[in-house]
């Protein structure tokens, strides 16, 4: 993945396990930065994807405002 992003994936997967580890059963939605679901569009190939996109719902991740 350019631009280091192989960090954040690493990340994306780790995420995914500690929650299967933490509750027993797969997340069902998975809150990304859009230009990281856009990455991922990238460099997985077609079907990839689609089959991560038909067991976990990505959403992009509203941006907050910290005070």
């Amino acid at each position: 993945m350019p631009n280091c992003a192989d960090r954040n994936f690493v990340k994306y997967i780790s995420c995914i396990r500690g929650f299967r580890v933490a509750f027993n059963h797969w997340p069902t939605k998975f809150r990304l930065d859009s230009s990281f679901i856009e990455e991922l569009e990238e460099v997985m190939t077609h079907e990839n994807y689609r089959k991560i996109i038909q067991m976990i719902s990505l959403f992009v991740e509203m941006a907050t405002h910290r005070i």
